[in-house]
Formats: C-alpha cells, structure tokens, sequence
C-alpha cells in the first residue's frame, strides 16, 4: 500500500452470499480485488468498509483490473476520511459547514510541481463530492437518520433523465446528489468513453511499475499526465 492510500488490495476473498436455511449453511462467493480501507493511523475504518461492500451488492460494481469502479469508490473517499481524522470529526458529525470546508480543500488544492495550476477538474471534484454525499447517505441510514444528508448537510438529490445507448428512443432517470458549493461542471466532451476517474486509475498503475520498467507506451501515457 503506498503511503499516499488508505486502502490495500485483498487479492482473493469469499464474501457472505446467502444463508441456505434447508441445508443450514452459510453460503459465500468468490471475489476479487476488494479495497480494504483504513484511517491515517492504520486501524480499518469499518463503516466505509461496510458502505463498499453494501455498493458492490446492490450495483455489482466492477472489481476488475486492480480493483475496477470499487477501487476508485475507495480511492475518491479517502478525502473525506482523512479531512474527519485530521479534525476529529465522525462521519455523523459532519454537517454543512464541515461539508463546505472539505469541498473547498478538494476543489482549491494545486499540483506540488506547478502551485498555480489546480490538482483536480471541475468534474472530478463534484464526483469527489457526489460520491461523499453518497456515503453520508449510507451513514445516516446506519444511524437511523434517513434525513441526515438533507436536512443537516443540506444536499438535495436530483434527478435526470438519460438517453439510452442502445434505443435512442428511450429514456431512463439517474439520481445524484448536489450541493451548492459544488463547483459548475465542465461542459467539455471528449469521443472517449472511459471515465475520468478510470483513467486516473490507470495513471497510478502505470506510475507504480519501477520506472525502469516502464515500456515508450507506458512512459508517453505518464508524460502526457504531466504536460
């Protein structure tokens, strides 16, 4: 795990299924790259453990290629778990103004080599954010609080409607959360179809093969991260 990530890989692990009341036994199944997730100091942080392994049952989320979209679920959350450590702040706790500081910390932070250039685009930012409302949600309802999200962080959940792939002729909803401190969204398309945050991921799988190991393919890809 490197220093910079509070989560590591569990390369193979039999997760709870179903419990088979004829046979009287409990049935598992098989995964693969599981993000185990942890706090700064180390001991596991159980409920984003928990919100991960609720995700990846309810949209059988891709673990695929060193970990897939469950990866990146662990990767964009580790903001929001070292912005509660490093103020002593439960997840529970958080309400408006924590949210609004912790948004403002993601969206103004800049690259280390170039101080006048911001680290994040517009886009990833408000994922970043969409994705901790997502798990503030999860917090609350583990707490018995449906409105957490709502009525303390003051997010409202909207909804659009999509064009589908295959049918142009038909429409379907996706929800998502907003906040107002959410920076506006870029409007900028590009032909690929790969996510911003896959391709992040990939960045850091090429960045972590020993440099002198990287293929003119590999090093292209890491050098036009950095123009």
């Amino acid at each position: 795990m490197r220093q910079n990530q509070l989560f590591t890989l569990i390369p193979d692990i039999d997760l709870f299924h179903y419990y088979n009341f004829v046979g009287n036994r409990v049935v598992t199944k098989s995964r693969k790259n599981i993000p185990f997730v942890t706090w700064p100091d180390g001991q596991p942080c159980l409920i984003v453990n928990l919100f991960l392994l609720t995700s990846l049952k309810k949209k059988n989320l891709s673990t695929n290629h060193r970990g897939g979209t469950l990866r990146a679920y662990a990767k964009d959350l580790t903001h929001l778990i070292r912005y509660c450590f490093n103020n002593n702040i439960d997840f529970y706790e958080m309400n408006d103004s924590n949210f609004i500081m912790f948004m403002n910390g993601i969206q103004s932070e800049r690259k280390r080599n170039k101080p006048d250039v911001k680290k994040r685009e517009s886009n990833t930012s408000v994922q970043i954010g969409r994705l901790s409302l997502s798990f503030l949600d999860f917090v609350g309802h583990f707490n018995d609080d449906d409105n957490f999200v709502t009525k303390v962080i003051k997010a409202t959940k909207k909804t659009i409607r999509k064009e589908s792939n295959k049918n142009k002729s038909k429409y379907f909803e996706v929800a998502y959360w907003h906040h107002e401190c959410f920076e506006t969204e870029s409007s900028f398309k590009t032909r690929s179809p790969v996510r911003k945050i896959v391709i992040d991921s990939l960045y850091e799988a090429v960045s972590e093969i020993r440099s002198d190991r990287h293929t003119p393919t590999e090093q292209k890809f890491l050098d036009l991260r950095n123009t």
